[in-house]
């Protein structure tokens, strides 16, 4: 179910991608699909934890699931075309970072 989302764009990216460990998932899915085992044991999260976020990426339309055929219990996420329109956002985060860190 989808929430109403703020119309400020900055207030709008800071409510997607502000959750606990939201940033860091669609950091990690910018290389690629991960299933959530993957992307856990990656980013030092709980299994759980990536679920959550997951679900709450899929509500924002920013990331999908592939599903394996032979098991539809097995997924992985994959960054949607709005998702991967983030790349370039943390790009900049990115070179902040290098910049002033």
């Amino acid at each position: 179910m989808k929430k109403n989302l703020p119309s400020n764009p900055v207030e709008l990216f800071f409510s997607i991608t502000g959750e606990k460990y939201t940033a860091i998932v669609v950091n990690a899915l910018l290389d690629g699909a991960k299933t959530p085992d993957d992307l856990a044991k990656e980013l030092s999260v709980s299994k759980a934890d990536i679920i959550k976020c997951a679900q709450q990426l899929e509500n924002t339309g920013i990331a999908g699931k592939i599903l394996y055929p032979d098991n539809p219990s097995e997924y992985k996420l994959t960054l949607t075309k709005k998702g991967m329109a983030l790349k370039p956002i943390f790009d900049e985060i990115k070179k902040w970072n290098a910049a002033y860190n």
